[in-house]
């Protein structure tokens, strides 16, 4: 791991006391459906790791912070015209299946086309949200 890497590497208190502070507003939802929406254009090639490492994090500290689990789901977008424009894995409560889902992203995408973010929030719309949630700005 490189010294940048580690200069953003939280330690296990720091994760803890982040999530922590995150799980009273999840709590007070009997259900709460999570979507991540990731740009995964070649131009996010040196930085998905990251990405991954970050979101690997955030699912491993959901039974530690949390009652009951949430569902989660993942939208990944490239350029207009890219063969795969958009990776979607609609929502489980499976926190193996999205891991492994998301271990499986890879940029890609040439040129310096416009990224399509418009389409992944369509497609976020049309995901089996549970019957009593509302994405957040989505009303």
């Amino acid at each position: 791991m490189g010294n940048n890497e580690d200069k953003h590497k939280k330690t296990p208190e720091e994760q803890m006391l982040l999530y922590s502070k995150l799980a009273p507003a999840l709590e007070r939802f009997s259900v709460a459906d999570i979507c991540f929406v990731c740009d995964i254009t070649g131009s996010m090639y040196y930085h998905i790791a990251k990405i991954k490492n970050a979101l690997m994090e955030f699912i491993d500290s959901v039974p530690l912070t949390m009652s009951h689990k949430p569902r989660l789901a993942f939208i990944g977008f490239r350029d207009r015209g890219n063969k795969e424009q958009l990776v979607v894995k609609d929502f489980t409560n499976d926190m193996n299946e999205i891991k492994d889902f998301v271990s499986k992203i890879e940029c890609s995408g040439e040129g310096d086309e416009c990224e399509d973010v418009v389409a992944p929030l369509i497609e976020m719309l049309k995901l089996d949200w549970q019957s009593n949630v509302t994405p957040w700005g989505c009303r």
